[in-house]
């Protein structure tokens, strides 16, 4: 199982109430997570995947390089997260396939041949940098 993990943390005494801040900071994590969550899957979707072949899939079409990384659905189904307007200041997904891992972070084959990983979480997370979302929500 892949998760991945985000916290914000406040320090409270700088502000003069720190019950709004934490208002706001859990607000802008909750709008962070559920664009994030939403990058997630379109990253999973993106044809911008490297890939050795041509295979082909299990609905029977051939896919070629690059490509997504749908072969079943079943990996970018298995997103759990994020739990929005729940009102705390941590958010967290996991994708419960077994072979999650194995696409994020790549594998030998039976023949001892790399296959890469595709990790769709790091190019989703440079797609919308946490530190620059959270710092723009919680200036407005």
């Amino acid at each position: 199982m892949t998760q991945f993990n985000v916290t914000a943390n406040y320090r409270s005494g700088i502000f003069t109430d720190s019950k709004i801040l934490e208002r706001k900071a859990a607000k802008a994590l909750d709008e962070y997570a559920a664009k994030i969550g939403d990058e997630f899957q379109e990253q999973i979707e993106a044809s911008d995947w490297y890939w050795p072949n041509t295979t082909k899939r299990q609905n029977g079409k051939r896919a070629g390089n690059p490509r997504d990384i749908v072969d079943t659905g079943e990996l970018r189904d298995s997103q759990e997260g994020p739990n929005v307007g729940k009102g705390g200041l941590s958010q967290s997904f996991k994708w419960t396939a077994e072979h999650a891992v194995l696409v994020k972070e790549g594998y030998l084959t039976s023949t001892g041949r790399r296959i890469f990983g595709r990790d769709w979480i790091k190019t989703a997370m440079q797609a919308i940098p946490f530190d620059q979302f959270i710092a723009r929500r919680m200036r407005s």
